[in-house]
This record gives C-alpha cells, sequence and structure tokens, in this order.
C-alpha cells in the first residue's frame, strides 16, 4: 500500500535529524553518568552548599522534630524515622555559618559511611545539581580530609559541598576533647 501524501524531501530531512537527535540523546545519560558528581545543593547563610545526592534519604517538614531542652547549640531536636531515634543537627552550627537567611523548614534525613543514618536541619528543600567529577576529585585533592570543600563554577558563586561524615566525626572528636 502507498502513502497517497506527496513526499516532501523537506519534511523526510527533518525527520532524519529528529531520529539522529533522538538517538544521540538516547546514548547520552550513560556517558555523563560516568563523568557527572549529583549533588543535593541548597542555600546556607547566602552561600551555596551541597551535599552528595546518594547520601540524602528523604526530606521531612521540620515541625516532625522534638526540640530538646538545655542541650547543645548544635542541636536541633530528636526525631523518629524508620523506627530510630535520630539527633538532628543543626547543619549552620556545623558548618560554623552565620545563620540562616531565613528558618529552617526541612529536615534532611541522611545516610552516612557503614550504613548509618544522621538528620541535619535545612532552610528549603535542596535541588539536584551536577558537577564534573574530576572537579569533585580535584577538590578533594586539595582539601585533603577536609569537611567542607570549596569548588569554583564558572559563572557562578563557588559551591561549598559537604563531606558529611567527615564534618560529623570531625565535630564530634572536637566536643568529646572539650573543644
Amino acid at each position: 500500500m502507498t502513502d497517497p501524501r506527496p513526499q516532501d524531501p523537506l519534511m523526510d530531512a527533518a525527520a532524519k535529524l529528529l531520529l539522529t537527535r533522538a538517538a544521540r540523546l538516547r546514548e547520552k545519560p550513560e556517558e555523563e553518568a560516568r563523568d557527572l558528581f549529583w549533588a543535593a545543593e541548597f542555600p546556607l547563610g547566602g552561600k551555596a552548599y551541597a551535599l552528595p545526592l546518594e547520601t540524602l534519604v528523604a526530606c521531612q517538614p521540620l515541625r516532625l522534630v522534638t526540640p530538646v531542652p538545655l542541650c547543645d547549640p548544635h542541636l536541633a531536636g530528636i526525631v523518629r524515622f524508620q523506627r530510630q531515634l535520630l539527633s538532628v543537627m543543626s547543619l549552620a552550627a556545623l558548618v560554623g555559618s552565620a545563620g540562616w537567611h531565613r528558618d529552617p523548614s526541612v529536615m534532611l534525613i541522611l545516610r552516612l559511611e557503614g550504613d548509618r543514618p544522621a538528620a541535619v536541619d535545612c532552610e528549603e528543600i535542596p535541588r539536584t545539581s551536577s558537577l564534573p567529577q574530576e572537579t569533585v576529585v580535584e577538590a578533594r585533592r586539595r582539601g585533603e580530609g577536609a569537611a567542607v570543600l570549596s569548588i569554583q563554577r564558572p559563572g557562578q558563586e563557588p559551591l561549598h559541598l559537604i563531606e558529611i561524615s567527615k564534618l560529623l566525626s570531625q565535630t564530634l572528636a572536637g566536643r568529646s576533647h572539650g573543644q
């Protein structure tokens, strides 16, 4: 059976181009996935901060947190999450920020090394962003064990990547030694 519509060479070329582009787009995520570092980005004290996306487990309203009277300033309270009681820490206090631009309204549940859970407060639900993997590797090399890495982004403000397991171990080690 033949198509009753007349053949248009321009339409055929456009269709061929679109099919080629679609095939190229289908291949791209696999190639880029190896070369990209995915992060959960959020503001903190007027600066851009991020956590590795693979550490983020959940975002929940901060109103679920129960305050604990007379606790350390870096603790926002406690919360029950998946049958575990977690201390919710103030991220601003942990990184040494002057504070939030607005009050935190979100709690981030994170997965630390060793599959341990942790929770921190956050001003807003993080956005996903990506960085070239080699940029993160270079920042980690330059930082040599630093808990917060500064990454320069072309045409944007620097991004402060938080290595949350390192940050918590350094903070808790400092508090246990009376610092």
